[in-house]
């Protein structure tokens, strides 16, 4: 778990240096379908979005991350709270 922790963090800082489609094509390639989203993270998302300047940049992020939200991980996010 500890290394997949890293795989991930490592993928994250290279994002810069990525697009978005060939970002998540890396953590799809080393997790396969088994990767999922915590409801919190999606939110964080949403909420960098949402406070960067209105634009065709915030426009074209906002439409991957919902298209990533709605297609790539449908049924695999995480709700919030405590069960």
């Amino acid at each position: 778990m500890e290394e997949e922790a890293r795989c991930i963090l490592r993928a994250a800082l290279e994002a810069e240096e990525l697009d978005g489609s060939r970002w998540l094509a890396r953590l799809r390639s080393r997790f396969g379908s088994g990767l999922i989203l915590s409801s919190l993270t999606v939110a964080e998302l949403y909420f960098g979005i949402f406070c960067s300047p209105k634009g065709r940049k915030r426009e074209s992020l906002e439409d991957a991350v919902q298209a990533m939200v709605e297609q790539d991980f449908a049924g695999r996010i995480l709700p919030f709270g405590v069960e």
